[in-house]
C-alpha cells in the first residue's frame, strides 16, 4: 500500500494537465462568433482539415498549426 498526500497527487495531476494544453492567442470562430471545435479537434490529432467557408479568419487556423507544431517538438525532447 502506499501512502501520498493530497498535495502530492494534486501537484502530479496540474503536472499531467499542462503537458496537454496549448496556449493560444485566439481561436477559429464563424463569421457569427462559433469556435470552430472540430477543426480543432482535427489538428491536434493530425487528421484531414476540412474548413468551413464560414471561418472570419484563415490566419488564425496558421498560428494553430505553428503551436501545435512547437508542442510537439517539445514534447519529443523530453
Amino acid at each position: 500500500m502506499i501512502f501520498v498526500t493530497t498535495k502530492v497527487i494534486l501537484k502530479k495531476t496540474v503536472r499531467i494537465i499542462l503537458q496537454k494544453i496549448i496556449v493560444v492567442k485566439r481561436l477559429p470562430k464563424t463569421r457569427s462568433g462559433k469556435i470552430l471545435r472540430k477543426t480543432l479537434r482535427s489538428m491536434s490529432d493530425g487528421l484531414e482539415l476540412v474548413i468551413p467557408s464560414t471561418i472570419e479568419d484563415l490566419s488564425v487556423l496558421n498560428e494553430i498549426k505553428e503551436k501545435i507544431v512547437l508542442y510537439e517538438l517539445g514534447k519529443s525532447s523530453i
